[in-house]
C-alpha cells in the first residue's frame, strides 16, 4: 500500500517506490488536539526530482473551520517542502 509509510518519520527516498497512483488523493491527520504550529513539513517520493502539482494543504483548529495556507505545485527534494502557516 501506499499508505503504510504517512507517519513513520523515514524521510529518505529508499523505503519507497515509485508510485503508479495517477488519481488525486487525499490524506487527514488528526492529531488528537489543537497545537499552535509554527511549520509543517511534509515529503512526497524525491528520487528522480519530480514536481508535485495541485496540492492543496489544509489545517483547522478545534472548530472543525478548514482553512487553506498552500495551493499550487513545488519541486520535492530530500529537505521536503515546508509551510508556514
Amino acid at each position: 500500500s501506499p499508505y503504510t509509510a504517512i507517519t513513520d518519520g523515514i524521510t529518505t527516498t529508499s523505503p519507497y517506490s515509485q508510485s503508479s497512483i495517477s488519481d488525486l488523493q487525499s490524506l487527514e491527520i488528526d492529531l488528537g488536539e489543537e497545537y499552535d504550529l509554527s511549520s509543517i513539513r511534509i515529503w512526497h517520493y524525491y528520487g528522480d526530482g519530480r514536481t508535485y502539482k495541485q496540492n492543496e494543504i489544509r489545517v483547522a483548529g478545534e472548530d472543525k473551520v478548514y482553512r487553506t495556507i498552500h495551493t499550487g505545485e513545488y519541486p520535492e527534494t530530500a529537505d521536503g517542502f515546508i509551510i508556514r502557516p
